[in-house]
């Protein structure tokens, strides 16, 4: 008897001093390691009207370009579809990986003197954010060899969108690109590639 007795108060005294330690660091006012305020906003999605508000000049202005290099040559590539023929995929690489501050990327065509968003034909959108490389797939608006497609693409990191600096830490590239339609041969080519798989 006497050794379940001394059983229960110890175990009594070990659960009480484990419930006094473990409640000992919860009153505390720093934050939680990796919830810093900073990275909580690099969490937040993007608003696309107030960047375009707030960098209407920067975004928008006929002149803009920049030579501030944050990814490599952004390249495209037309899609090989009869159905999507002005389909293209744009892409590019950061020059530095940083999973915790991604790449922006905005995209834009001239329509009728200004310049509209270029959405993806995924999301709908024309934001990309990424750590590292950046694709979109996009329909341009003209086609033929003698209509020319006015793209911008403003890219840069998300920890920068509160203070873009042209020539600092944005790079704006203008792309002027032509194409024409599909001939009868390069179709049937396409749809049967499309058919087969090879």
């Amino acid at each position: 008897m006497a050794k379940r007795i001394t059983f229960l108060l110890v175990f009594i005294f070990v659960t009480i001093l484990a419930s006094v330690t473990a409640l000992a660091g919860t009153e505390t006012t720093t934050p939680e390691a990796g919830f810093t305020e900073d990275k909580i906003h690099l969490t937040e999605p993007l608003s696309i009207d107030d960047l375009e508000r707030t960098y209407s000049e920067l975004f928008f202005n006929p002149d803009s370009s920049s030579n501030v290099k944050i990814v490599d040559e952004i390249k495209y590539k037309r899609s090989a579809s009869v159905v999507h023929n002005r389909r293209h995929r744009f892409y590019c690489s950061g020059q530095e990986w940083k999973k915790d501050d991604p790449l922006v990327m905005l995209m834009y065509i001239k329509k009728d003197g200004e310049y509209v968003p270029l959405n993806d034909v995924d999301t709908g959108i024309n934001l990309t954010e990424q750590p590292y490389y950046l694709s979109t797939t996009v329909d341009l608006e003209y086609i033929g060899l003698n209509k020319v497609n006015d793209v911008r693409i403003i890219i840069f990191r998300k920890s920068d969108a509160g203070n873009l600096v042209k020539g600092g830490n944005v790079q704006i590239e203008n792309l002027q690109i032509s194409f024409r339609d599909w001939n009868f041969i390069e179709k049937v080519e396409i749809t049967f590639k499309n058919l087969t798989g090879k």
